[in-house]
Formats: C-alpha cells, structure tokens, sequence
C-alpha cells in the first residue's frame, strides 16, 4: 500500500488547509488542523509529532516519519513549510511504503526534500547536494522523470 509520508529530521513544522470535506473541485484535506487523526506515526516517539497552532509541528527527534492512515492516488498536494532552526533536513515522502525500509528508519518511496540551506552551508556546497523541492527516489524506490 502506497502512503504519503512526512518525516522528521530535525525541527520542522508543516501546515496544510484544515478542510474537513471535499471542496468545490473534489479535493479533501488531509490535516484538520486540530489533530493528527488521518496519520499514524512510524518509528518515533509518541511526541515527535504534535500539533500547534494550526500546524503539524516535528520535533525530529528520533528519526522516523508518519504515514497517512488513507492510500492516496492521483493527487494534487500542498503545503507550507518552516525549519525551527537553521540546517533543517526534513521531507515528504509520496507513494511511500507504510513502514520502514529494512535497516533504516524511513519507507521506500519518492522524496520531496524539504531542506533549509542552511543544511547546504554546514555540509559543504556541492559535496553532497539536494535542495529544498528536489525529488527523488530513496531505499530501493524507482522514479523515472517525465518532462
């Protein structure tokens, strides 16, 4: 089964429409502003995600993700982000697996990196890089880009 997932890095927090219906255009929520109902949470502690003020807040603290509870096709997706300190790496995964990959504490899936550039700045530009809206496959997913 093929989950979106968010993953927690380092302190990160995320908010998305807090919609409980489907709109005008048919698209639904997946946050509802109040709660995590919808989400389940992978390998982390019980406090590693919460919500505050409207927005889903990570502590990245121990790495590891949350898997929606629904399988979502065909999806449009859309969110707001912001590190809580400088050097943030975090993600969203899309058609991820609904639990971690062998040996490591995220699903098999697609990537979109959600990276403060301050991250760049600590690691050494160039060395080893992806950006904040890179996408790309990890632990055994495969992607093929179409223009």
């Amino acid at each position: 089964m093929k989950r979106l997932c968010l993953i927690a890095a380092l302190s990160f927090c995320c908010s998305c429409a807090a919609i409980h219906a489907a709109d005008a255009d048919g698209f639904i929520s997946m946050f509802n502003g109040r709660d995590l109902s919808g989400w389940r949470p992978v390998n982390v502690a019980a406090d590693t995600f919460s919500v505050r003020d409207g927005m889903i807040v990570a502590t990245g603290v121990p790495t590891g993700f949350m898997a929606t509870e629904r399988q979502y096709e065909n999806f449009i997706i859309e969110l707001d982000w912001q590190h809580m300190k400088e050097a943030g790496n975090s993600g969203l995964f899309i058609w991820g697996e609904g639990l971690p990959a062998p040996g490591v504490p995220y699903a098999k899936g697609i990537e979109v990196q959600i990276l403060d550039l301050g991250y760049e700045k600590n690691k050494g530009a160039w060395e080893w890089f992806t950006s904040h809206g890179d996408i790309f496959p990890i632990w055994g997913a495969t992607m093929t880009a179409v223009a």
